[in-house]
């Protein structure tokens, strides 16, 4: 039953999709489509056309979006911090992203981070991270995580202990990720929080 029911809700995606001129040739493209709370900052609102076609990696914030797309940044929705207003170190070379509350985080083909926005968050990247060698970023609300030669990396707001990375989980570490305030490592299989 469950599974009639989730093909029924894909055909009527797919004919919403296509009644917005999004045929099933044009599915798998990389269109960025947004829903849900939006307020006059358009975060949930229709993408700019920059990325309707073509995106391959997509973050959302707190009140803002970014979105790769041919290796560069783009980003829309509240700039309160500037977290909106992508450098120029993030406008080619890029293939990942993760937005924070108030800043945002991108990641090149070399494994340079870039960050911009929220002050300390942008500014005070651990200097373990500025040589490279980067594999992934995971953004909280005030903090941020990089994963660099199999450890964990934190910095930002640490009110929680979410910045406090567990000496397990300085190597050996596959995947990370953020919440708003806790932070997350996958390492041999088991995930730590």
């Amino acid at each position: 039953m469950k599974r009639v029911a989730k093909l029924a809700g894909l055909a009527v995606g797919l004919s919403a999709w296509m009644g917005l001129g999004f045929g099933p040739s044009a599915m798998g493209q990389g269109y960025v489509l947004a829903w849900g709370w939006t307020t006059t900052n358009g975060q949930a609102g229709l993408a700019p056309s920059n990325v309707m076609v073509g995106a391959t990696d997509i973050s959302a914030g707190y009140a803002h979006n970014l979105a790769v797309k041919s290796g560069r940044v783009w980003a829309w929705g509240n700039n309160s911090h500037g977290q909106t207003n992508v450098p120029m170190s993030a406008r080619s070379n890029i293939f990942t992203v993760a937005a924070g509350r108030a800043f945002s985080l991108a990641l090149n083909m070399s494994g340079e981070l870039v960050a911009w926005g929220a002050g300390a968050l942008a500014t005070n990247i651990p200097a373990s991270l500025s040589s490279g060698g980067v594999s992934a970023i995971a953004a909280g609300e005030w903090h941020a995580l990089a994963l660099k030669n199999g450890g964990a990396v934190a910095w930002g707001s640490n009110t929680y202990g979410q910045c406090d990375v567990p000496a397990a989980l300085t190597n050996g570490v596959t995947a990370i990720d953020a919440g708003a305030r806790f932070s997350m490592a996958l390492k041999n299989g088991g995930v730590h929080v």
